[in-house]
């Protein structure tokens, strides 16, 4: 019998141990609009497109808890729109600062992927951003169908006018990369689950969600994140503030 008890004691220690996983709080974080950055809610999910000459961003962000900790866990997608490769790391181009109604958080790394391997499940993320991004998407690029009404004339511009020159090129932007564009790089993107390091051909692009611990803090009380993204076309801020309500 104490055999029976030793082996039974044996192979529940060599089970794995149950994934802590991200569970989310309520609240839902809206980009703030802002030159070459235009916001959206489709299916309720809030997400941000940023505009550059070489790059291309969609990001999206909740906060929540692994374990007693509390986490941004920020969905981003990078495109290279340049002519020459690009090294994107998440640990180096990836900086938050979090403002709660207590503390405010500057300079907030990304925690490595082998750091979260033990409450993360890497296959179980790339399904989630899958279920969270995909249909939302589908149905906004399907918006932009043919019969739908055609997007408004830019009317000429003073070239010696700065304003006018760089808001006829951003009305273009916004027309070349909307929603088709955006659900079209999503779906051709390079989704690891949890993003990591990787070298980004032009017109390639690669996703996954990144997890910033936000230690001391209770995201449920968030007044801003800021998310400071680095890509080929320098630094970029990103603002998110929760939902009025939320």
């Amino acid at each position: 019998m104490r055999n029976v008890w030793t082996i039974a004691a044996l192979a529940l220690l060599s089970m794995p141990a149950f994934s802590a996983g991200f569970k989310p709080h309520p609240a839902s974080f809206q980009p703030r609009p802002a030159a070459g950055l235009r916001a959206y809610v489709i299916g309720g999910v809030p997400i941000a497109a940023v505009d550059g000459d070489s790059s291309f961003a969609l990001l999206s962000l909740q906060a929540g808890r692994v374990g007693s900790t509390d986490y941004v866990r920020l969905f981003l997608l990078y495109q290279n729109l340049s002519a020459e490769p690009f090294l994107f790391e998440p640990g180096g181009h990836v900086k938050l600062t979090v403002e709660t109604d207590r503390v405010a958080l500057p300079g907030l790394l990304p925690a490595s992927p082998s750091q979260l391997a033990k409450d993360i499940d890497r296959a179980d993320e790339t399904g989630a951003i899958h279920a969270r991004y995909s249909g939302a998407l589908r149905s906004a690029a399907a918006a932009e169908a043919p019969e739908a009404p055609a997007p408004p004339r830019i009317d000429p511009y003073d070239a010696a006018d700065p304003a006018a020159a760089a808001a006829a090129d951003e009305a273009a932007r916004a027309r070349i990369r909307g929603p088709s564009h955006m659900y079209q790089t999503f779906i051709n993107s390079d989704n690891s689950g949890l993003l990591r390091r990787a070298t980004v051909f032009p017109g390639r692009a690669t996703s996954g969600n990144v997890y910033v611990a936000a230690p001391g803090a209770d995201l449920r009380k968030c007044r801003m994140i800021t998310v400071y993204l680095t890509t080929n076309d320098g630094i970029r801020a990103v603002e998110f503030a929760p939902l009025a309500g939320e």
